[in-house]
């Protein structure tokens, strides 16, 4: 049978092939992760809220688990602008950045028309 589990590199580490980070400084993609568990968290936090709103109002809380209904697509969208919020704080570049630029220009030539 196959061996499939990796070696450690701490060889080629102490040869200074592989430089390890200091714990202080994160690097881009923990801070990606971070950015990702920080939103799913705020969501979590938000589908709880309006569900308890929806329920004291006698209302059916809103579906943000199945991809057909709208507020779930709105959901995941804002899920996603969220966790590019989060990582533009540390200067980490995001696919969304030039997107929450153009919407924030968009929101605001509305507002002041």
């Amino acid at each position: 049978m196959k061996n499939n589990i990796i070696t450690f590199p701490i060889d080629r580490i102490k040869k200074g092939v592989f430089k390890p980070v200091p714990n202080h400084q994160m690097t881009q993609m923990e801070y990606g992760l971070e950015a990702v568990e920080m939103a799913i968290h705020l969501f979590f936090l938000l589908e709880e809220e309006l569900e308890k709103i929806a329920l004291s109002e006698g209302k059916t809380p809103m579906n943000f688990r199945e991809t057909d209904h709208g507020e779930a697509r709105d959901m995941y969208a804002i899920v996603n602008l969220m966790s590019a919020m989060l990582i533009r704080k540390v200067g980490v570049d995001h696919m969304l950045h030039d997107h929450l630029d153009e919407i924030y220009d968009l929101i605001m030539s509305s507002v002041h028309d």
